[in-house]
């Protein structure tokens, strides 16, 4: 896909996600491109979406970094010309000068004039904060247009003494997220004495120190980035700091701090290793250790010595660049064995999310209105997964493509746990931000469904797919509402839906999900009453109690949901509509929904191994069944499988299809990644 096409191809999008939700293209861009920035650890997700407009410059949110004291703001350059504008560097300086002057000269001084209910108000308020929290302020400057130099000027100034730098994320840059999400772009120049202990045509393993000053140097630098998605996970859900760890660093055994702690284990792209030196590391990610990285990193903040503060690491250096991100994600679930981790650490591997994939290539939409065309729902294992499989198509093979996955049926693990806990009555948790609610979704998910269980089917599919239209429907609504008042769309939306669920639960009914999968669409009398329900909700939202002044900090309190359903009782005049049912009603169809995946399991394991047999698949098994790494099989399972690769079993049956799928699964949890 060239710039030209790349470009044309985001102003869609674009205007996809104005007429979905009610947007202006301004905040349409920063949506799509934060979604790839979060995925990537590249800010932290305390976001407060803004939607403010000044002078010519247009605010989309902020972030909190607490942890760094970091301010991060978002602002969008949009372009809208057929071809992509560039950007030149005389263009970034005077942005960044008149963007800086707008904060000092104008909002700053207007601090107390500025509507407590729009969030650019809690924006000038962490600015001008007393308590010192924050010491740096990021400028982001997002654009769909190219910046024209290769070198990016460094600019700096001080607003209410706070260090003000500026970013830039371009088209390119964009484009780069998309194709190849999972590496981090991390250059590291050091000095570790180390020695190589292993060297194979996969990887390269070396043993280092380093020590905390050098540590604290690399997390200043890159944050969340240096730590691995999983890893991110985990510390999201179990905190950064470890209480152990920051003990001895202030007390008099940290001189003993080497000998005490395991140590960190990562990986990387490339390194520069010479007489016995590495002197820079490409794409240092963290799999292992992110809590002792995370707690030096405080201690060195809170003013403790960490001079005498040695670590050592496991560093080790992939050559398998087809399947990098599956080789360091396995590296990392394996490191953390021998730590008390749950399933949803690791959710990539969960038979849930594995599941789902499987379902949504096979279960097609009911076609809309009088249209003949059925299509599907895209599930993104990977965020840009999407936009990656139409990367190096012809145009023939992307229309079919789109005809098979439009633009606006492409869901992903955040936008579903979005929906579900919505639903499931927990808002507060939406309102933390996509990270802390998926990883709050993969806790709830993870233990619920073992391999093969019968409940993960197509009717969990359907409802899920459901969860995500009502959703992405409320979204809309609220931007086109009379009552909205301009901020705080994304604790609204969330406390809309719970609002309404925790209504229907108190009457023993829920939504009727068979008719939204049916209709893609939800009925009217629904949209209605959740207006009502919006007005009073979102009202409630921008004004908290007393002492409450930060309202998307207050919004992820049980506390505020608590509040929030004291208005159940002037809003419970359920309509009868055909999209409201019983919850008995409900579990009809839950029952038939695993009854019918019973039955299913045997077919779907036959279309499986079909699609695999027109595949490498077969030839790797065996290769991995013959190597020292290969987990053991009976000898009839071996025979099923060398048939199969022979081309002996050319359609195979229900029996034969599910050893297949077996052993190729427990291939798969040793490490296997011959599958695509």
């Amino acid at each position: 896909m060239t710039n030209e096409e790349f470009y044309t191809d985001l102003l869609e999008q674009i205007r996809i996600s104005n007429d979905s939700y009610n947007l202006p293209s301004e905040q349409s861009l920063y949506y799509i491109y934060s979604e790839f920035l979060q995925s990537s650890g590249q800010f932290v997700d305390d976001t407060v979406d803004i939607e403010y407009g000044i002078s010519g410059y247009n605010f989309a949110a902020f972030s909190r970094d607490q942890e760094r004291g970091e301010l991060n703001l978002f602002t969008t350059v949009l372009k809208t010309d057929k071809e992509f504008g560039k950007i030149y560097q005389k263009d970034l300086e005077d942005y960044f000068t008149g963007l800086v002057e707008l904060i000092s000269d104008v909002l700053v001084p207007a601090r107390n004039d500025l509507d407590v209910s729009n969030p650019i108000h809690e924006f000038v308020e962490d600015i001008c904060s007393q308590n010192k929290q924050y010491s740096s302020l990021t400028l982001w400057y997002i654009t769909n247009g190219v910046y024209s130099s290769r070198n990016v000027p460094e600019l700096s100034a001080k607003i209410e003494g706070l260090i003000v730098t500026m970013r830039t994320v371009d088209l390119l840059a964009y484009q780069n997220m998309v194709a190849d999400l999972d590496q981090q772009h991390i250059e590291i120049d050091c000095a570790l004495d180390a020695i190589k202990v292993l060297e194979t045509p996969h990887y390269t393993s070396y043993l280092t120190t380093v020590s905390g000053h050098d540590l604290v140097r690399y997390y200043e630098q890159y944050g969340k980035r240096l730590l691995e998605s999983n890893v991110r996970t985990f510390l999201s859900l179990r905190g950064n700091v470890n209480k152990g760890i920051y003990n001895t660093l202030r007390s008099d055994e940290k001189v003993f701090f080497f000998a005490y702690n395991n140590g960190l284990s990562g990986t990387a792209s490339d390194i520069e290793f010479k007489n016995g030196k590495i002197n820079s590391v490409k794409n240092l990610q963290i799999v292992n250790g992110g809590q002792t990285m995370s707690t030096i990193y405080k201690a060195k903040k809170d003013g403790l010595d960490i001079d005498l503060v040695q670590v050592q690491m496991k560093l080790s250096v992939i050559h398998e660049k087809e399947n990098y991100t599956q080789y360091v994600s396995k590296i990392s679930e394996y490191a953390n064995t021998q730590n008390k981790v749950n399933k949803s650490d690791f959710f990539s591997n969960t038979y849930f999310h594995r599941r789902f994939k499987e379902i949504s290539k096979m279960l097609r939409v009911p076609s809309k209105g009088n249209s003949t065309l059925s299509s599907k729902w895209f599930y993104e294992r990977v965020k840009g997964e999407y936009l990656n499989d139409q990367m190096y198509m012809k145009d023939s093979d992307k229309r079919k493509f789109l005809l098979e996955y439009p633009k606006d049926q492409v869901i992903d693990k955040i936008l579903i746990a979005k929906g579900n806990l919505a639903w499931d009555l927990f808002p507060q948790e939406v309102s933390k931000g996509a990270q802390l609610c998926f990883a709050k979704f993969a806790e709830k998910v993870s233990d619920l469904y073992d391999e093969g269980d019968p409940d993960c089917n197509e009717y969990l599919f359907q409802k899920t797919v459901s969860q995500v239209i009502l959703f992405k429907e409320v979204q809309k609504l609220v931007s086109a509402a009379d009552w909205y008042s301009g901020g705080y769309r994304a604790q609204t939306v969330p406390y809309m839906i719970s609002m309404l669920s925790f209504i229907l639960r108190q009457n023993k009914m829920t939504i009727n999900w068979d008719k939204i999968w049916k209709e893609q669409q939800i009925e009217q009398g629904i949209l209605d009453w959740l207006d009502l329900i919006g007005e009073s909700v979102h009202q409630r939202l921008i004004t908290p109690p007393e002492g409450n002044t930060n309202i998307g900090t207050y919004c992820k309190k049980a506390v505020c949901w608590e509040r929030i359903q004291s208005l159940a009782a002037i809003l419970a005049d359920i309509p009868d509509l055909d999209s409201i049912v019983t919850l008995t009603e409900d579990k009809e169809n839950k029952t038939k929904g695993k009854q019918k995946a019973k039955l299913d399991n045997g077919i779907n394991s036959q279309v499986r191994v079909l699609e695999l047999s027109r595949t490498q698949t077969p030839e790797k098994l065996i290769e991995f069944y013959n190597s020292k790494y290969a987990p053991g099989i009976t000898d009839r399972n071996r025979g099923v499988i060398k048939s199969w690769y022979e081309g002996k079993i050319s359609f195979p049956t229900e029996k034969q299809a599910k050893v297949i799928v077996y052993v190729i699964n427990k291939a798969i949890e040793a490490g296997f990644t011959g599958v695509k």
